[in-house]
């Protein structure tokens, strides 16, 4: 299945749809969203009341370390991501970038938007 796509597709959603709101409503705060691809454990965790489903990972530490780089209402994807995305993406490169968890930089980019096809 295409995941990286719709991972990218949702991440641009929600700016747009955050963005309608905060044009509506001055002051409301805005995002940052970071997607990266990968292999990640899906599951329900937790006992009793305290449970939740959620994903974890190296994958899901990336995404969320890319997140901070991202800028104020944008999106930034790892390099996985982008060529998973292929042609089907518009970018910006945002370079190397250190983030915490990892001896190596992470190559980023800004996601601009989706080319239908």
């Amino acid at each position: 299945e295409p995941h990286a796509r719709r991972a990218a597709g949702a991440a641009l959603a929600l700016q747009e749809a955050t963005g309608a709101v905060a044009a509506a409503h001055p002051g409301w705060p805005r995002f940052r969203v970071g997607v990266n691809t990968g292999l990640a454990a899906v599951g329900v965790v937790g006992t009793g009341g305290g449970r939740t489903y959620t994903v974890i990972g190296d994958t899901v530490n990336v995404a969320s370390r890319l997140e901070g780089h991202a800028p104020v209402a944008g999106v930034v994807v790892g390099a996985a991501t982008r060529a998973a995305l292929g042609g089907g993406a518009i970018t910006e490169p945002l370079g190397e970038r250190q983030v915490k968890g990892r001896e190596g930089a992470v190559e980023a980019y800004v996601l601009r938007g989706l080319v239908e096809g």
